[in-house]
């Protein structure tokens, strides 16, 4: 997924610059557009699967705790009782 998002923020530059100037139309539309339209057409099943979207949903569950945790542990810095802030 790390590629396809590498690619959509590259088709997303593209498609934000002039490239009739930096003459790169010709190679966009014949050779990069037809790729990526490709390799869209071939990820994006991969988002509407079920089981895709509960491991992502879990994932964000998991980065949500560890978020959480970090957060409460840094809080506790700043705790007023010395010993705790030291820990």
């Amino acid at each position: 997924m790390d590629f396809y998002q590498v690619m959509t923020n590259t088709d997303n530059h593209y498609k934000s610059v002039d490239l009739e100037t930096l003459k790169l139309k010709p190679t966009y539309d014949e050779h990069f557009a037809p790729a990526y339209t490709a390799l869209d057409i071939a990820v994006k099943p991969l988002y509407s699967n079920v089981e895709t979207k509960e491991i992502w949903e879990l994932d964000k569950k998991t980065d949500d705790t560890i978020v959480g945790l970090r957060q409460h542990l840094k809080s506790q810095l700043r705790h007023p009782d010395p010993d705790v802030a030291n820990a």
